[in-house]
């Protein structure tokens, strides 16, 4: 998954990313943001040493050449942007018989719980230098889900975030600033409502969050980001036409997240069906395109602009559909991801690389709703 800032669940929760820089007095230099969408402290360059040095080595002409960086490791390396294919849904086989269309069947007023896991692995590389990685321990979100008007081509949805679960854990598994962001999060999220467009084959259509925490007054904030790229990675596209075992599938489309827009290719497999639901296995591709290059400048925070300049993924999930329910009745996701950025730190420009790895599970709740 790619993500538009350095700290993302995609964008659930936040992360001081420090980056030790060798250039003669072992300072630190440090980026930091917070997923509420505060101000963060500008970045800066904070020296051990008693008497200020230069940021960078500065070269003397006595001295010999400084040899040339080494390139970064293939795991931070991003397909370039590309122009968007054709959107649209191709039935490559259509399985073995017995057949049937397989299509959630909603009726108004129905209402689902679920539960949403999000966890994140997360590296940066700033310039050459590579931070080690870090995991951001996983908040779980209960989710109520309402269908508020049915259609031919679309039906409504209305979301509400019902509760959300902090974990406990140590200083040795995450920092005091993780912690605290973890904190922030669950509070701004456990205000969060809004609604969604669902197609009649499964298709993610508008969706839009809010939360009283902000009087709904911004954009929508990192830390509810998660929730939109949980739901573009756990819904399925379903053909129209009957299927059977082994039926494949593929799907193009182009969606929004974190700032950035990526058109994903979503290759779909049926692997089990019966007279209640089925279960589908996705493999996903995503990558960054051209066609929105006015979206590429996006705010790391509220004073830090990053210029995306390359972002694309790969991964894999596996879906339990049950005809009666909209959402799946449980699906996880693991997905992997690399955004190349430019972004100011100390005042000069520095190029960032990011790569995040998101596993997300969802599992239906099948209590009575509330």
């Amino acid at each position: 998954m790619t993500a538009a800032r350095t700290i993302a669940v995609v964008g659930l929760v936040v992360a001081a990313c420090v980056c030790e820089v060798d250039d003669g007095t072992h300072a630190r230099a440090r980026v930091a943001t917070n997923a509420t969408g505060e101000s963060a402290p500008a970045p800066a360059i904070v020296a051990s040493a008693p008497a200020p040095a230069p940021t960078r080595p500065v070269a003397v002409a006595a001295e010999p050449a400084a040899a040339e960086p080494a390139p970064l490791a293939a795991e931070f390396v991003a397909l370039p942007r590309r122009a968007a294919a054709p959107e649209g849904l191709v039935l490559d086989d259509a399985g073995a018989e017995p057949r049937r269309v397989v299509a959630w069947r909603a009726r108004k007023g129905q209402r689902e719980q679920v539960q949403l896991s999000l966890g994140l692995e997360v590296a940066l590389a700033l310039g050459t230098r590579v931070v080690p990685s870090t995991t951001i321990p996983a908040l779980t979100v209960s989710l109520l889900c309402e269908v508020v008007s049915t259609g031919r081509e679309a039906s409504a949805l209305a979301l509400s975030v019902t509760d959300v679960q902090v974990p406990s854990v140590d200083g040795a598994v995450a920092t005091p600033r993780v912690q605290q962001a973890l904190t922030r999060v669950a509070d701004e999220l456990r205000t969060t409502s809004g609604t969604l467009e669902l197609g009649a084959d499964g298709r993610l259509g508008r969706l839009e969050l809010s939360s009283s925490a902000d009087g709904g007054a911004r954009e929508l904030a990192p830390e509810r980001g998660g929730l939109v790229a949980a739901l573009q990675e756990l819904l399925p596209v379903m053909p129209r036409a009957p299927i059977g075992v082994g039926a494949r599938w593929t799907v193009t489309q182009t969606v929004r997240r974190e700032g950035a827009t990526l058109q994903q290719t979503r290759e779909h497999h049926l692997t089990a069906l019966d007279e209640h639901g089925a279960t589908v296995s996705i493999t996903t591709r995503h990558v960054a395109i051209t066609d929105d290059a006015a979206a590429a400048t996006v705010a790391l925070d509220r004073a830090t602009p990053m210029i995306i300049e390359a972002a694309s993924g790969a991964g894999t999930a596996t879906l339990v559909l049950r005809d009666d329910h909209v959402l799946p009745h449980a699906a996880t996701a693991d997905v992997d991801g690399v955004t190349r950025a430019q972004v100011q730190i100390a005042g000069a420009p520095e190029s960032i690389a990011m790569r995040t790895r998101l596993h997300a599970a969802l599992r239906a709740d099948d209590s009575p709703a509330p």
